[in-house]
């Protein structure tokens, strides 16, 4: 914050007057801006504290706390105000607005930025009521990963939209001749021989069809689907005009009041930075029902990886068909499109350490140690906290309980992967057994035979059992996520949890290729027994679920029952 940035996370030690605050940009955390970032870098200058003659303005009757006239972060000591609501400054952005043009208000710091450029950013925000989102983060984590978390959070179900209209489209332009076909796929069964053209077509369309909506889904008008109204730093807060900009920075637990939901997006750094610890402390006191989201970073990155590793693998497979390999070469070639997802189970296992590190951060929080270094900030915010739970060392074991019960259900959580992220991740074999169903329909099948491969390979097969082995994979990251051997013989792990999953999916997509053939009846048994498995596993998670809330009972209780217990005050 400061005359050059607006972070809420991210502080400069400069020898400035008190009502300012100025924040370091750290050269190794810079964007790889590829060339295409801003020319140069905007020069930091001395702020003195000025104050701006407002016309006066009645007040409205409104409920809580209304400022009079604009307030320093020196007065808002005074009169111990740091959650008044300055409603003059209250601006918000769409969620979709702030991703477009591949995020780039995400992907630069503000002290990235000449000043003509931010003096921009103040006009890309509208003045608001209050907010649906509060963003909270920190600028020492690179953008990219913000704008991929919050892409797929807010557009995954427009990608799948897309991925079947596109799907739609391709198997009706084949249908009626006008996409050709590649290839001739030999069908022979004790019931019916037959050849039956085949291509890639619902793959390449299909796929395509599911990028584009992804990254359409930012310019979607507002009309059509509404877009969440967020509190973004960059643009919520003026960058260069200094009057404005130190009421934004200490108003900002004004604008914590009028949010609906406060969403972390957690990255290993945040806990460290007091401006963030002073998000967490102001929201839930200025919202004691408000809603309080952890976005873990990583599990989107991970996430896009494991896409990747699927598409190749489905690729290779498809490819292999078309050249009437053997099944052998074509179980192959999958394996070998799957290395992907053997980095992606790399990455995941060291990414679970850092949650457990989370939830470690967390249990073992102490304020002292959260990083500001610019001596007003630390009193500000110190201040603040002293005035909602009494001290900060209350403030300290409220982090280490109820926050963190919270913000994880308990020290001994589960890796949750989005439903819909798995559903997406088994798009690409999808489109493959499309491809088969549609040369079926083309060479003039039996409905019969048809029905059975709908049922025991594409519902089964690469539905059902398809996503049985990505939770036995996730569950094994989560399991071994925390045993680190030395050196590259920590790879081994991952290779196991790799191997495991390749023989799982084999296995699966070999025997629903034999039980499609045989007949419905054994198509039928098949897909009952992969819904039976599905049962299982949440019936499983649901046991899990129930021990976790029994921990946080008996937690809950402890802390009850503590001496020294304290609830933030409400306002």
């Amino acid at each position: 914050m400061g005359q050059t940035s607006s972070s809420c996370c991210q502080e400069e030690p400069v020898d400035v007057p008190k009502e300012v605050v100025l924040h370091q940009f750290n050269e190794a955390e810079a964007e790889d801006t590829d060339g295409i970032g801003p020319s140069s870098k905007a020069s930091t200058h001395d702020v003195k504290d000025i104050m701006v003659e407002i016309p006066e303005q009645k007040p409205k009757d409104e409920a809580g706390h209304r400022l009079q006239k604009p307030m320093s972060g020196s007065s808002r000591i005074e009169k111990m105000e740091q959650l008044a609501v300055d409603h003059e400054i209250v601006r918000g952005i769409p969620l979709r607005e702030s991703l477009k043009n591949f995020g780039r208000l995400w992907r630069w710091s503000p002290l990235d930025l000449v000043e003509e450029d931010r003096k921009k950013l103040w006009n890309r925000s509208k003045k608001v009521t209050g907010f649906d989102v509060f963003l909270s983060h920190t600028w020492l984590t690179k953008g990219r990963w913000k704008v991929l978390t919050l892409l797929l959070r807010s557009g995954w179900h427009i990608m799948l939209l897309g991925w079947l209209v596109a799907t739609i489209l391709a198997i009706l332009l084949c249908l009626n001749g006008v996409l050709p076909m590649a290839a001739v796929w030999h069908v022979s069964l004790d019931d019916w021989n037959g050849d039956c053209g085949m291509g890639y077509w619902i793959w390449i369309v299909g796929m395509s069809g599911g990028f584009l909506g992804l990254f359409l889904s930012v310019y979607i008008p507002g009309s059509i689907s509404k877009s969440e109204v967020c509190f973004l730093d960059v643009v919520s807060i003026h960058q260069t005009d200094s009057a404005l900009m130190e009421r934004g920075i200490y108003g900002l637990g004004g604008f914590l009041k009028v949010a609906k939901e406060l969403r972390v997006l957690w990255s290993p750094p945040y806990l460290s930075r007091l401006w963030c610890v002073f998000e967490l402390a102001a929201y839930r006191t200025a919202n004691p029902t408000g809603k309080i989201v952890l976005n873990p970073l990583f599990i989107e990155s991970v996430c896009t990886i494991m896409f990747l590793g699927s598409l190749l693998g489905s690729f290779l497979f498809q490819y292999t068909m078309l050249r009437k390999m053997s099944m052998t070469m074509m179980n192959s070639a999958y394996v070998f499109g799957t290395l992907p997802l053997l980095v992606a189970i790399h990455v995941l296992r060291r990414e679970v350490k850092l949650r457990h590190l989370l939830a470690k951060g967390l249990r073992e929080f102490d304020l002292r140690n959260a990083d500001c270094r610019n001596d007003f900030d630390r009193e500000f915010i110190y201040a603040g906290i002293i005035q909602w739970y009494g001290s900060k060392e209350a403030f300290t074991r409220y982090v280490r309980g109820s926050l963190r019960r919270e913000l994880i259900g308990c020290t001994y959580m589960q890796l949750k992967m989005p439903p819909a992220y798995l559903v997406l991740i088994c798009l690409a074999p999808i489109s493959n057994s499309l491809e088969s169903l549609l040369a079926l329909l083309m060479g003039e099948c039996p409905a019969e035979i048809v029905l059975r491969f709908v049922v025991g390979q594409i519902l089964a097969t690469d539905i059902c059992w398809q996503l049985l082995c990505l939770k036995l994979a996730l569950n094994l990251c989560d399991t071994l996520g925390a045993f680190v051997w030395p050196g590259c013989l920590n790879f081994v792990n991952s290779l196991i949890i790799h191997m495991i999953y390749c023989v799982c999916r084999v296995a699966g997509g070999t025997i629903g290729n034999i039980v499609w053939m045989q007949g419905l009846d054994v198509s039928l048994l098949w897909l009952g027994a992969n819904v039976l498995l599905i049962v299982l596993m949440v019936f499983l998670s649901m046991i899990i679920k129930k021990k976790i809330a029994c921990k946080m009972e008996e937690e809950q209780a402890q802390d009850s029952v503590s001496p020294c217990n304290y609830s933030p005050v409400s306002y």
